[in-house]
């Protein structure tokens, strides 16, 4: 296949002046995120129920399986009981036996969809700056390494909520049945690590939607020849002293600053990288 053009030679080609140098920046989309995180909550969601419906029953009915009842009034179970509550925990655990498939799916989906707004915004900012319409050309071009590396972090990211959530119930659940709670207070405990886990999930969506949008975006600038840009923070109170320091200074795509990577690139990094377009000879 014939190599692109990039925007500089496509610009000097066509002798069109070059009034703005830099374009919009590429921000991480909100639409992407909430999908994202509506498909993890899902996901949080089902295991939860699978929970209570496998495992809780089974807990609820500890006076019939218990044996040995000690003056204080502790308890201890017996050997058939836990191995019931260890039955009930596979049998929870079992109903996602598609959560590879699922989870391909899921983060697919994901990439798609950042690679789609991240795409469409630099194609309407190459447009509304200097009446070129790239779209076509970005649709031809090459960026499934990107993606596809976003797709496995995404993956492996997606099954660790399910087995953690499932290791921490099972901790949780069989530690409490050998100390003699009660099922009350071990829905509790339950309850606490769906909390937890929907928290992890959202951080999940919000910091992978940033890290997508900084990988697919650093690819099609750089296939565009756009090799320099203008760090952008938040500009507000949240925003860490090392990219602070970084705003307003211009950085190249294939130089990242060793302290914090590229923008989005760090964790919970709401920076944005602004293009900059230069022309070879000037």
């Amino acid at each position: 296949m014939t190599p692109m053009l990039t925007l500089p030679q496509l610009l000097k080609h066509q002798g069109r002046r070059i009034r703005r140098r830099k374009l919009r920046p590429t921000r991480p989309s909100r639409a992407a995120e909430a999908a994202y995180r509506a498909d993890l909550l899902d996901l949080v969601a089902q295991m939860h129920a699978a929970v209570l419906a496998e495992v809780m029953p089974v807990l609820r009915a500890e006076p019939a399986l218990t044996r040995d009842a000690p003056a204080d009034g502790g308890g201890s179970f017996g050997l058939s009981f836990v191995e019931a509550v260890e039955r009930s925990l596979s049998a929870a655990s079992r109903r996602f036996g598609g959560i590879d498939q699922w989870a391909a799916r899921v983060a697919a989906a994901a990439a798609g969809r950042v690679d789609k707004q991240a795409t469409g915004t630099i194609a309407s900012s190459v447009k509304s700056a200097f009446g070129l319409d790239i779209g076509p050309m970005l649709a031809m071009s090459d960026v499934r390494s990107a993606i596809s590396l976003a797709k496995v972090t995404n993956v492996q990211l997606i099954k660790s909520v399910h087995s953690t959530y499932f290791d921490k119930i099972g901790n949780a659940v069989l530690s409490g049945v050998t100390q003699g709670r009660r099922a009350s207070d071990l829905a509790e405990d339950i309850q606490k690590i769906t909390g937890v886990t929907e928290s992890r999930a959202k951080f999940i969506a919000r910091d992978q939607t940033a890290k997508m949008n900084s990988a697919i975006t650093k690819a099609r600038h750089q296939e565009l020849g756009l090799t320099e840009y203008t760090w952008q923070t938040a500009g507000d109170e949240r925003v860490r002293d090392t990219h602070a320091e970084h705003d307003g200074k211009v950085f190249r795509w294939d130089d990242p600053p060793a302290d914090t990577g590229h923008p989005g690139e760090d964790y919970n990094c709401r920076c944005v990288a602004i293009p900059y377009v230069k022309i070879d000879d000037e």
